[in-house]
């Protein structure tokens, strides 16, 4: 199911600045909502399917145009809304009596990267 929503902007002349709706479904000043950006970073950052492909997915299936940009920032907006989340986490981790580490390593264009995991049975850092 698509949703479309059309928001009206005014102007105010006791603020004197423009003024629009809260919608729920979506981050302040996005054009795509929580649904398609939670998917759209999924496919890419938890399945490793490329930009153009995430594109493809969802034009096809949602029948608009998406850009690259307007993924990348609906991304950008994610990471900024998850950060509080993200950080209490680590928090949690860093307080814990014990962890648990696990490294997995890669090759990305001949460079080595590492991703860490701590864990305990409340949280996964």
């Amino acid at each position: 199911m698509v949703t479309e929503h059309t928001i009206h902007r005014d102007y105010c002349p006791s603020c004197k600045k423009h003024v629009e709706p809260v919608v729920p479904d979506a981050m302040p000043n996005a054009t795509l909502g929580h649904h398609v950006v939670a998917l759209s970073s999924w496919f890419h950052y938890g399945l490793g399917i490329t930009i153009s492909q995430v594109r493809d997915i969802l034009g096809s299936h949602l029948h608009t145009q998406i850009t690259a940009g307007g993924l990348l920032d609906g991304w950008g907006r994610l990471s900024d809304a998850l950060l509080p989340w993200y950080e209490q986490i680590a928090r949690e981790a860093l307080a814990a009596a014990v962890l648990h580490a696990d490294e997995t390593g890669w090759r990305v264009d001949g460079d080595t990267y590492w991703l860490w995991c701590f864990t305990d049975p409340r949280c996964c850092y």
